[in-house]
């Protein structure tokens, strides 16, 4: 990966709000929206840049997503189900397909 590659982590968490706009988003202050992430109550990342990032997928409509009071979503699923879902794309279904395997019944070679 070079700085002209984006990471295919940008790709599975999708789009990210900085400290500032979380903060704007959620009517805090960056403080508030620091301290949420540090007692995760939001998931926050760090990057190699010394940038904090918040995955928006857990703000909907101005408001931090509830799981049923728990907690704001099973982060953990949510990454797991975007790399399931980019991992059984069709492109890679039918690349898998084309390629015969030796021995095995209904191949070609």
């Amino acid at each position: 990966m070079t700085e002209e590659e984006p990471s295919q982590w940008a790709e599975i968490v999708g789009p990210c709000y900085t400290v500032s706009s979380m903060a704007r988003t959620l009517r805090w202050t960056e403080a508030e929206a620091m301290k949420a992430g540090n007692d995760l109550r939001l998931l926050m990342l760090h990057t190699e840049d010394d940038i904090y990032l918040f995955p928006s997928f857990q703000v909907q409509d101005g408001k931090i997503v509830e799981d049923r009071g728990k907690r704001p979503v099973d982060l953990g699923a949510v990454v797991e189900r975007r790399i399931a879902r980019k991992a059984s794309a069709p492109k890679h279904l039918t690349a898998i397909r084309r390629t015969p395997r030796r021995g095995v019944a209904g191949s070609s070679t």
